[in-house]
This record gives structure tokens, C-alpha cells and sequence, in this order.
């Protein structure tokens, strides 16, 4: 019987898991394999992977002052490079303030909270 050898390389095999990981939900295994292995699923640039990275992270304060020098650049255009830099923050904060209600005990008046905040988002966009 013949046999078939796949030469797959070892970046290859990350990600195929990391797909597979983020296609079933396992989005704390996906961090943690792309931490451990250097590989990341997606790349946006040196910058904004590392700005993920905070966030995934959950450095918050961190993301916050990464993105503080691009304030400046933030109503206007320069060099052909433009940033919303109130919806990033916002967007920041927001996961923050998502990922600490994930973690606890939600009251009523947190769920309407989130409720006004999701309305809120459409008018920030």
C-alpha cells in the first residue's frame, strides 16, 4: 500500500487549530495558544497587534495610554492616516466594562445599564 507524508510546517498546525478554536468558541484557548506560540490567527500590523494584545489581555489602562498619543492625529488627517480616537476609547472601555459584568453577578439595574449602553453605541459610531 502507498503511503502519503504531508510536509506541514509547525506555523501551518497553529493555525489550523487556532481556527479551529476560534470556529467552536474557545476564545480563551485561542489567547492562550497565540500567546505560547508567537502565532497569531489574525495580523493587523505591529501596532494594532499589540493593542489587541492589550485588550485581549484585559490591560486596560495599558490600551488606554497606547492609544494616547494618537489623539492628536484624532479630527484630522495627517499623512493619510486618520483615527476616531473617542470611538476606540470607547470601544476599550466598553469591553472593559462587558468583561467585568461576564465575571460577576449581574443586578437589574446592570443589565438596563448595558441595555442603555448598546443604544449609546450607534450614536458613537
Amino acid at each position: 500500500s502507498e503511503t502519503m507524508k504531508l510536509n506541514i510546517q509547525h506555523e501551518e498546525i497553529v493555525l489550523l487549530l487556532l481556527d479551529f478554536l476560534r470556529q467552536n468558541n474557545y476564545f480563551e484557548a485561542l489567547r492562550c495558544l497565540e500567546r505560547d506560540s508567537g502565532v497569531s490567527a489574525d495580523s493587523y500590523g505591529r501596532e494594532l497587534d499589540f493593542l489587541r494584545s492589550l485588550v485581549l489581555d484585559g490591560e486596560w489602562d495599558d490600551a488606554e495610554r497606547f492609544i494616547e498619543p494618537l489623539k492628536h492625529r484624532a479630527d484630522g488627517q495627517e499623512h493619510n492616516f486618520t483615527f476616531d480616537y473617542k470611538k476606540v476609547l470607547f470601544e476599550i472601555r466598553k469591553q472593559k466594562f462587558l468583561e467585568l459584568l461576564d465575571s460577576q453577578s449581574l443586578s437589574p439595574a446592570v443589565v438596563e445599564l448595558v441595555d442603555h449602553l448598546k443604544d449609546l453605541e450607534d450614536k458613537c459610531s
